[in-house]
């Protein structure tokens, strides 16, 4: 189930406040299993940010956004590193690295089998693999794995 971009560009168009908590929590549910690499779908998944999203539905959209490891997502994880929540700053780097380590796109569902399995490519250097941080680990010095992937990113851009 990869999720249908019409959907989350509906979405982004509603005010999430307005609905009741419990229909909220399915909405922010369904979002953090959204996997559409499709451009459309992305750009909804901003928009959703930019509404004034509730907590849970804003770490949703950040997960998903984390999960998708395509170029069109880079620039919203790229802001989100600067967020006040520490979460939404981890998921972002952590989407970051897995589009620069060539991780596969899969349902939450199939990520820990596919993850046992995953072997990066030639590309993927020991800095790179330093530099992905479990969440303890990113906790204790978020500044110099903000800045290395901040950095990737801008080395990227400017070839």
């Amino acid at each position: 189930r990869l999720g249908l971009p019409a959907a989350i560009t509906a979405l982004g168009k509603i005010d999430p406040k307005t609905i009741p908590l419990a229909e909220q929590n399915r909405m922010a549910a369904a979002v953090c299993e959204y996997r559409s690499t499709d451009p459309s779908g992305i750009v909804g998944l901003g928009t959703l940010l930019s509404s004034q999203p509730t907590d849970s539905l804003k770490l949703c959209v950040t997960y998903a956004l984390r999960e998708i490891h395509t170029v069109d997502a880079l620039p919203t994880l790229t802001t989100l590193l600067n967020d006040a929540s520490p979460q939404v700053r981890y998921d972002a780097l952590i989407g970051i690295a897995q589009f620069a380590m060539g991780f596969p796109v899969v349902s939450m569902k199939d990520k820990p089998g596919t993850m046992t399995t995953f072997v990066p490519g030639t590309s993927v250097s020991n800095d790179m693999r330093e530099h992905f941080p479990s969440q303890g680990l990113f906790a204790s010095d978020e500044q110099t794995y903000i800045s290395y992937w901040k950095n990737w990113l801008a080395s990227r851009a400017a070839q």
